[in-house]
């Protein structure tokens, strides 16, 4: 009898406790949040920041999605079909004040933090021919998928430099149509932004010789000049293939952006979810290898949340 009892008495623990995590569940705040293509850095990255938010936050809820990037993901949580999105740092600023590739303000973008530096890569073929971005001209380039953010980096890089695209033979083409061109000998440079190491040099060098050329020096001054969500980097050298010495160019930082109208203390908890188990995140992915207190708020053109203002004033990052 009294081990019946035991066994009726954990049963209906059981029972208890399954019903207390429905009700949990069914009272969590649900958002949405917007990332990239499956073959990108943004899904998988954002799948991690997710599963960390849900594991260490009360009462959130974060789902991933597929999408077309960063352009796509700054329309969606603009017009409130997503809560949460990874997008580049310039793109958030283009559509917060409706430049570029949007015909509205997004006013209701805010960030929460920067997550990583999204490296601009130029790739050209490597038979030595072009060694600097003044090759480019009369050659056959991607300049990228019309109104993406891969297009409008080039086209400011190049301008910098003196450079339009008169001065080429361009080809609008998406990222998996540049590489696919490249590798079938259609073109001989396109370009891309990409967490450090970049899968596609790689996986270009296994096939032929690629050269990276660099944007640095006085141009890479009058860059980040121009347009302030740029910052300089540097990518050590030996880090890809035939790659003997440091490679210098930009990069714009990849944020973690929220909608506005997300309660403050919804938002805070993401953040202190987010900065307190860094870890879990590094772990999953290695473009979080750089998040940190310290780089939190690194290229951020547009305004915080008040939740993730209030957590980092906590920390001392704001005063």
């Amino acid at each position: 009898m009294f081990n019946r009892k035991m066994k009726m008495g954990f049963l209906s623990f059981v029972v208890f406790s399954l019903l207390l995590a429905t009700v949990m569940t069914a009272n969590a705040k649900e958002l949405s949040m917007g990332t990239g293509g499956t073959a990108g850095t943004f899904f998988p990255l954002g799948g991690a920041i997710a599963n960390t938010i849900n594991k260490h936050s009360k009462g959130i809820n974060v789902t991933v999605q597929t999408t077309d990037g960063s352009v796509n993901n700054a329309h969606l949580l603009g017009k409130g079909d997503i809560d949460v999105a990874l997008i580049q740092t310039d793109i958030t600023y283009y559509a917060y004040n409706g430049m570029e590739m949007f015909k509205n303000k997004y006013p209701n973008l805010t960030a929460i933090c920067r997550v990583y530096p999204d490296t601009t890569h130029i790739i050209a073929k490597g038979d030595g021919s072009i060694k600097s971005i003044f090759d480019l001209k009369g050659r056959s380039v991607s300049v990228g998928a019309p109104g993406s953010g891969n297009e409008v980096t080039l086209r400011q890089i190049l301008g910098t430099a003196g450079i339009t695209y008169k001065d080429l033979k361009p080809f609008y083409l998406s990222f998996s149509e540049s590489s696919e061109h490249f590798k079938d000998g259609h073109i001989d440079a396109f370009h891309t932004n990409s967490s450090v190491p970049a899968a596609i040099v790689h996986d270009l060098n296994s096939l032929n010789r690629v050269t990276l050329l660099p944007v640095g020096g006085k141009l890479r001054e009058d860059i980040v000049k121009e347009y302030p969500f740029y910052t300089p980097v540097t990518v050590p050298a030996n880090t890809y293939k035939y790659q003997t010495a440091p490679y210098e160019t930009v990069a714009v930082q990849a944020l973690l952006i929220v909608d506005s109208k997300l309660p403050e203390d919804i938002v805070y908890g993401m953040t202190k979810a987010l900065f307190e188990n860094l870890d879990e995140v590094k772990t999953a992915h290695s473009a979080a290898k750089g998040m940190s207190l310290k780089t939190a708020l690194d290229g951020v053109a547009i305004p915080l949340h008040p939740g993730a203002k209030r957590y980092f004033m906590e920390k001392g990052v704001l005063k």
